[in-house]
């Protein structure tokens, strides 16, 4: 039964971004992500983990961004707790460099679960500052954000190198403070992982989001991202 919980939250996922395929085809903007994402425990009751990556847009070379986010894990019971600090800057070739930098506390749980498969739920609280690095002229606000993820692992081609499959949606609401230059609404993303053994494993997204730009409040952007991911 508990089997059918990840069946339909992937159903759910592939149903939301079939509806959206529209607004897709309409979109504003089409993205690559390619994040390194390194993680050790130094103690057994203690991870240390993050990400380092770079964004862009694929049509459009006038900004990039690098992001650094190194982040600690602490499993209590059937709940990991996490913490971390987000740098994130974007370089512009028109409008002025930004730095965000984002902490974060969040906790994590794994419901249902099995052999197979499993749904994971994560809520992170994030304080957003936001500079302007011509002027260091700043925003401030807070948001929470929540992630439904399915995974489903498929049988194997080679031993102890497992495929799997992944689905999953998340929202940000904002709390407090000022509205920021981006303000991300939702994202839907389905992928696929492969186990590379070693503790390596490589993921590749797809996601719709929607976010407004502090120049088009009224008017969400629709954004198309190819994401990849190498975890060890």
């Amino acid at each position: 039964m508990t089997s059918g919980y990840a069946r339909c939250a992937m159903v759910g996922v592939a149903g939301i971004l079939l509806f959206i395929l529209p607004e897709v085809r309409a979109k504003t903007s089409e993205q690559i992500w390619i994040d390194y994402n390194p993680s050790w425990w130094p103690k057994e009751n203690l991870e240390v983990f993050g990400d380092v990556g770079v964004r862009t847009e694929l049509d459009n070379d006038d900004w990039w961004m690098l992001v650094v986010r190194p982040s600690l894990r602490i499993p209590y019971k059937n709940v990991h707790f996490t913490a971390g600090l987000g740098n994130f800057y974007t370089f512009h070739d028109v409008l002025d460099n930004r730095w965000e930098i984002r902490p974060f506390q969040g906790v994590e749980t794994t419901w249902p679960s099995g052999e197979r498969f499993s749904v994971d739920h994560y809520l992170r609280l994030e304080e957003r500052f936001d500079f302007n690095t011509e002027t260091w002229n700043s925003l401030s606000s807070a948001r929470l954000r929540y992630q439904l993820l399915a995974n489903y692992w498929l049988s194997a081609y080679q031993e102890d190198r497992v495929w799997s499959v992944l689905a999953s949606a998340e929202g940000f609401m904002k709390l407090a403070g000022d509205e920021n230059i981006r303000q991300e609404q939702v994202r839907v993303t389905a992928g696929v992982q492969r186990d590379l053994g070693m503790k390596k494993r490589l993921a590749i997204e797809v996601s719709w989001q929607q976010e407004t730009l502090f120049f088009r409040p009224s008017d969400p952007a629709n954004e198309f991202i190819l994401r990849v991911r190498l975890y060890r």
